[in-house]
């Protein structure tokens, strides 16, 4: 049975559990990883934020040993600065950009850039609207308000009618992966 890579509530209180959890989550890199690191991010974040300062997201993958990418030379922290440019906040999907360079599985920059692109109000997550101006600008085809619904319907894992970065991943590039 494959590895869930995803903790009760109380489990990111547990060090030692999550730990294992994260060390877990590097090999295979997947939706679950990425659902896990998401966890991590969000018990972080201010209430009603999806963002944490670049300081904390930092501190935070210091913590869980996210540290250099590349051959192991380059603080990730540059990285990261690289990512956010001047922003003092730091989203979930600059944060697992990161976290994927760190181990050497990089997600390509695309996803994340599209993603931010698409999220018009900048809540972390594509409403139906959102997801119909997506599937507009990627494909020639013509798509009704069903064909969108079906889409979100088949995406979106925790039910709640919209479509977040791992969800995201998960459809357009773990698939292929």
């Amino acid at each position: 049975m494959a590895h869930q890579n995803t903790l009760p509530s109380n489990g990111l209180d547990d060090p030692k559990s999550l730990a294992a959890e994260i060390k877990a989550a590097r090999d295979p890199f997947n939706f679950n990883s990425v659902r896990l690191f998401q966890q991590i991010f969000d018990k972080e974040c201010q209430e009603n934020s999806r963002h944490l300062t670049f300081n904390a997201a930092v501190s935070l993958l210091t913590k869980h040993d996210f540290k250099y990418y590349g051959d192991g030379k380059y603080p990730l922290s540059h990285y990261l600065r690289e990512v956010v440019g001047s922003r003092t906040t730091v989203s979930f999907p600059n944060f697992v950009q990161a976290i994927s360079m760190s181990i050497s599985k990089p997600i390509p920059l695309g996803y994340k850039e599209g993603f931010e692109d698409m999220d018009l109000d900048h809540n972390g997550k594509l409403d139906a609207k959102e997801v119909f101006n997506m599937m507009k600008k990627i494909s020639d085809s013509c798509y009704s308000w069903a064909d969108v619904e079906d889409f979100l319907a088949s995406t979106d894992m925790d039910h709640d009618g919209k479509m977040d970065y791992a969800e995201m991943l998960k459809a357009f590039y773990f698939s292929q992966s």
